[in-house]
């Protein structure tokens, strides 16, 4: 699935622990965005550009929250999901212990709330990419980190996306000789089907005019 200039990921942090994540997408964006994740000060909102992407990023009381974007995307849309991200969380989980949670109950109750921010926000996007109000709130991060460029990551994706199509042709190609030997067989059913009609219809006639005639002569 291409990233098509999309939201790509969102994740929700605690501390430099993932809690919850969603991507509609093939590649290593995850590991990407959750090494960087580690690498968040507290209390700060900014934004990091690798290659095509820009992480975007708010840290708050220790939660971070943070979604990738193809670097075409509105980054007024962006800000404006980040947000509305934050403000689900916080609203979902306000007295939540974070230390000892159960990243199975995060799962099931927030990552299709992910999917859905995501979802909405590729459809309902700004048409100007002004990045007025966006620069007042988030700050470049200009630091050099130690993190994977997502250029290999889309290598790595494209390839996988080529190994799928072949598989889809090499199925598609069984598919077509099953389906030929399928209607061989078929064929063959059908005529021996025929075949045996034709000798109980003969039979059944031979009967008939035996038992109309005197004897085995025909002779009636």
């Amino acid at each position: 699935m291409s990233s098509n200039k999309n939201i790509i990921y969102a994740l929700i942090g605690y501390k430099s622990k993932l809690l919850v994540d969603y991507t509609p997408y093939q590649g290593s964006f995850d590991k990407t965005c959750i090494k960087y994740l580690k690498s968040i000060k507290p209390n700060t909102s900014g934004y990091k550009n690798i290659d095509d992407y820009i992480i975007i990023y708010i840290n708050n009381n220790n939660f971070t929250y943070l979604i990738m974007i193809h670097s075409d995307f509105p980054k007024s849309t962006a800000s404006s999901c980040l947000k509305s991200i934050q403000k689900e969380f916080e609203t979902s989980f306000p007295n939540q212990d974070f230390e000892n949670i159960d990243k199975s109950v995060l799962n099931q109750d927030f990552k299709e709330k992910l999917k859905l921010k995501i979802e909405y926000y590729n459809q309902n996007r700004e048409d100007d990419n002004s990045s007025e109000n966006f620069d007042e709130i988030f700050k470049e991060d200009d630091a050099l980190i130690s993190i994977d460029t997502l250029s290999d990551l889309s290598k790595s994706t494209l390839t996988l996306s080529k190994s799928n199509i072949k598989s889809i042709i090499n199925d598609e190609i069984n598919f077509g000789e099953e389906t030929n030997k399928i209607s061989k067989t078929i064929k063959t059913k059908k005529i021996i089907i025929l075949i045996v009609l034709i000798i109980i219809l003969l039979v059944l006639i031979y009967f008939i005019i035996y038992f109309s005639c005197d004897s085995w002569t025909f002779q009636c």
